[in-house]
């Protein structure tokens, strides 16, 4: 079975830390005290209407959108079990939300999102690196994108970081705008 495969088919499964997908994490318990909080501080600087989200995760981020009255919600689920959970989350909302049993780079577009939420799970650098080439496919400049980093990395490459403190976590979310002259740069053999 590939690693796919496994991730298309593996249990999702609840620790006392943690969830995970094919034993591996995916969500550490704790940060429900801070991804939502990220959702929101992004929605309140940049009043999303329409966003595309990697991952489901718990919904917690979905969930925050929600409240932060995103009207069209794309969100992108390839685990099945994780994908189900996602379904029946959906049937609280009557907003455009749509929910899409696929990896990213299987995703093909031409709508512009004003905000992509990256906070999938990377399991292979391989699929990373299909991943970013996907987003260089899709992505149109000026979009804005968004993802969880940490500050050694948020200092050399992001203008726009978002930061918080909660208790003893120092929380990044980074929020950028694509350019297409200055795409992800990527090499998963590198």
């Amino acid at each position: 079975m590939t690693t796919n495969e496994q991730w298309i088919n593996g249990k999702f499964e609840e620790t006392d830390i943690d969830y995970k997908i094919a034993g591996k994490n995916i969500l550490y318990k704790n940060e429900i005290e801070y991804l939502p909080k990220g959702a929101e501080l992004l929605c309140k600087k940049i009043k999303p209407k329409s966003v595309l989200e990697f991952g489901f995760g718990k919904g917690w981020t979905a969930t925050e959108f929600q409240k932060q009255g995103v009207q069209r919600h794309v969100i992108l689920e390839p685990n099945k079990e994780n994908y189900q959970m996602a379904l029946d989350w959906k049937k609280q909302y009557n907003t455009n939300i749509e929910i899409l049993n696929i990896f990213s780079w299987d995703f093909e577009t031409t709508e512009k999102f004003d905000l992509v939420y990256d906070d999938r799970q990377q399991f292979t650098l391989e699929d990373d690196d299909i991943h970013y080439k996907q987003m260089n496919k899709i992505l149109e400049d000026g979009q804005w994108y968004s993802y969880y980093t940490n500050k050694a990395i948020n200092k050399y490459y992001d203008n726009y970081p978002i930061y918080f403190e909660l208790d003893d976590i120092l929380y990044v979310q980074t929020l950028k705008k694509y350019n297409q002259h200055r795409r992800f740069i990527y090499n998963a053999n590198s």
